[in-house]
C-alpha cells in the first residue's frame, strides 16, 4: 500500500526532461513499490529566456538558467528528487557511441572498434543508470563521470579485448576532447580508471 506523502521528482518541461524524469520515476516505482512517486513540471528561467532568445533569433544563454528553479524547489523542500542531464553530457553520449560503434570520429579518424554492443538501446541504459547514478548518490546533476562510470561497466562486461580498444580511443581521442571541455575531462577520467579495474 502506497505511504500517504508522494516523492516529487521535479523535472523541466522539455520532451527530453520529462523522458528522462519518467524513466526515473518508472525505476524507483520498480524498486519501491510501496512508495508514489510523481512528476512535478517546474518552468525554468532558462527555458523563459530560451523562447524570447528564439523569437529574437539568439539561441545563446548562459549556463546555468535552467537549473536554479529545480534547486530552490529541493531547498525549499517542494520537491525530493531532480534530475538535470545537461545537453553536453547528452551530446558527449551519443558522440562516444557513435564514435565507437561507426569505428571512427566524426573527423574520419579510424578506431578499433570494441565488440559489445553499442546499441542506442544501450546508450540510453547508460543514459538511465547515470541518471539514476546522479540522483541518489550525487545531487541530480548529471556529468561526463556518470556517463564514464556507467560505460566501463557495458566495456568490461563483455570482453578483456574491447578494455583495451576503449583504452586506446580514451587516451587519444577522448583526451584530446577533455582539453577543451570540463565534461570531456570528467568522463576521461572516469572512463581512465579501466585501466585500474582490469
Amino acid at each position: 500500500m502506497p505511504t500517504e506523502r508522494p516523492i516529487i521528482i521535479c523535472t523541466r518541461g522539455s520532451a527530453l526532461a520529462l523522458a528522462q524524469s519518467n524513466m526515473i520515476a518508472a525505476e524507483c516505482r520498480k524498486i519501491f513499490p510501496r512508495l508514489r512517486f510523481e512528476l512535478k513540471i517546474i518552468k525554468t528561467t532558462g527555458d523563459k529566456l530560451q523562447k524570447a532568445s528564439m523569437a529574437k533569433g539568439d539561441p545563446a544563454l548562459p549556463k546555468g538558467l535552467f537549473t536554479k528553479e529545480l534547486e530552490v524547489a529541493l531547498v525549499k523542500g517542494q520537491a525530493d528528487i531532480a534530475v538535470n542531464f545537461p545537453d553536453e553530457v547528452t551530446d558527449l553520449l551519443v558522440t562516444t557511441f557513435q564514435d565507437l560503434r561507426r569505428g571512427q570520429t566524426k573527423d574520419q579518424v579510424p578506431l578499433s572498434k570494441p565488440s559489445a554492443v553499442m546499441s542506442t538501446a544501450e546508450a540510453v541504459n547508460v543514459a538511465h543508470a547515470a541518471a539514476l547514478e546522479a540522483a541518489f548518490l550525487g545531487n541530480g546533476d548529471v556529468g561526463g563521470a556518470h556517463i564514464g562510470r556507467q560505460l566501463r561497466g557495458v566495456i568490461v562486461k563483455d570482453n578483456a579485448e574491447d578494455v583495451k580498444k576503449v583504452r586506446a580511443y580514451v587516451d587519444h581521442i577522448v583526451k584530446e576532447r577533455a582539453r577543451r571541455s570540463k565534461v570531456w575531462a570528467d568522463f576521461h577520467g572516469a572512463v581512465k580508471a579501466l585501466k585500474d579495474d582490469s
